[in-house]
């Protein structure tokens, strides 16, 4: 493996550093994690994964840290109590989001080698190596946003990666439902038991959801009305 990651000192106040298991496991995420979008191939199934992320494996773990399976274990959960990280699972596999991974670890160079070589480049994700002509297209992206997508991003919770966010709803552009459409689905969304627990943590960034097509998940809706109007208003 090889590129680099950012420590910042206010780990120091964190408490981490007094429980080396703990600090090991969280260096151990920084680096495992993708410093830019790309696709993994899991098993028979192409996974997104968006800065910040990465594909977890408990067993996996325990070999490269030399710790037990409870171990890592207790680290994840108290690493998701302190809010530092977030964890995504299906019947196949999990992925580990770092939170506030673009505060923190922003501005890594383009040309950085992946951390995991199975990783390939988003299709929609143009790649450069020259810092200024991304920082051009950024803000000539950023001046661009539509209504219909700023409506949407308005609706959506969780406000990460909105110029990769556009660059999607861009390239969906007359496979997607209209944007009111997209706000009524979020709104929805926003009820369901999968998007309140833990305080949002399992929200996937917007990129995520339009790539994947989220908009067609079925979600566990948590009603709170007792108005049949409301009821009707929830079925998809």
């Amino acid at each position: 493996m090889s590129g680099w990651v950012k420590l910042w000192r206010k780990s120091l106040d964190s408490g981490l550093l007094q429980n080396h298991k703990l600090w090991a496991f969280w260096c151990w995420c920084l680096m495992k994690a993708t410093h830019r979008s790309c696709k993994q191939m899991v098993g028979f199934q192409m996974v997104d994964l968006q800065p910040g992320q990465f594909v977890f494996g408990r067993k996996k773990a325990s070999q490269e840290l030399g710790m037990s399976e409870q171990s890592i274990r207790t680290c994840i959960n108290h690493l998701k109590k302190l809010k530092n990280i977030a964890t995504e699972s299906t019947n196949k596999y999990t992925i580990i989001t770092i939170i506030n991974w673009d505060t923190y670890q922003q501005d890594q160079p383009t040309d950085q080698p992946t951390d995991q070589p199975t990783c390939q480049p988003a299709a929609n994700q143009q790649l450069t190596t020259n810092k200024n002509v991304k920082k051009e297209e950024k803000n000539n992206t950023s001046s661009a946003y539509t209504d219909e997508f700023e409506r949407f991003w308005q609706a959506y919770p969780r406000k990460i990666g909105k110029g990769a966010a556009f660059k999607s709803w861009k390239k969906l552009n007359g496979t997607r439902p209209s944007a009111d459409e997209l706000v009524r689905i979020v709104e929805q969304h926003k009820k369901s038991e999968q998007w309140r627990r833990d305080g949002g943590q399992f929200i996937p960034h917007p990129q995520t959801w339009l790539n994947q097509e989220r908009w067609n998940d079925e979600l566990s809706v948590q009603v709170e009305a007792e108005d049949p109007d409301d009821l009707r208003n929830l079925v998809y």
